[in-house]
């Protein structure tokens, strides 16, 4: 990079405020950006994350108004033209709150949510599973419990929650369980369940 000690600076005014110096090359124009310049901007969106859909994207207006009732912490709501979600939060507190307590799904699609970071660069990455809501029917009511029904929806992917309904057992036409699945996998329609005996025995 050609030193800039040679090159007269052209010093760039608004009002009264300097805002820095540019030097000049026969095909750009470089930049001087302070570390402070930095921790300021960053310290204004530290509560911030970053989402994207994985499928088609949602109309922005349905995303805002699902976002501000499921979290209440929320402040503001933006997005780009590519299909990012800005989602400003009253705190890191409560940003930490909603990414520790993904995934979270939006009319049966994913979000795939990530906090802001200085130089976040805007990419959709390559995803290999999916979190999706499943119901699982016929279940006998011995097995209407944590361990039981982690172990039926284990048969179909990783078990992360339920939904309120199930874990209050007020509905026992079927349980709603939230699983973790590979992207590309054939989900089973059945589901067989071996009972063993007290000592082990099938």
């Amino acid at each position: 990079m050609q030193s800039p000690s040679n090159q007269k600076p052209i010093l760039l005014r608004v009002s009264t405020t300097h805002l820095g110096r540019y030097y000049a090359t026969s095909n750009r124009t470089n930049r001087m950006v302070t570390s402070q310049m930095i921790q300021a901007g960053s310290k204004r969106w530290e509560a911030m994350t970053v989402g994207y859909f994985l499928g088609r994207k949602p109309p922005f207006h349905q995303v805002s108004a699902y976002v501000r009732f499921i979290w209440h912490s929320v402040k503001d709501v933006m997005a780009t033209v590519n299909g990012f979600f800005f989602i400003q939060f009253a705190n890191c507190v409560a940003l930490e709150e909603v990414i520790d307590g993904g995934p979270w799904l939006f009319q049966g699609q994913p979000i795939v949510l990530q906090k802001r970071t200085s130089g976040l660069a805007l990419r959709k990455h390559g995803h290999t599973q999916v979190p999706i809501w499943v119901k699982l029917r016929h279940i006998p009511v011995e097995l209407w419990t944590t361990d039981g029904l982690s172990t039926i929806a284990s048969g179909i992917g990783r078990p992360l929650y339920r939904d309120a309904i199930t874990k209050a057992g007020t509905r026992l036409d079927f349980a709603r369980v939230c699983v973790m699945v590979d992207f590309n996998a054939t989900l089973p329609k059945h589901i067989v369940m071996i009972f063993s005996g007290e000592d082990g025995n099938e």
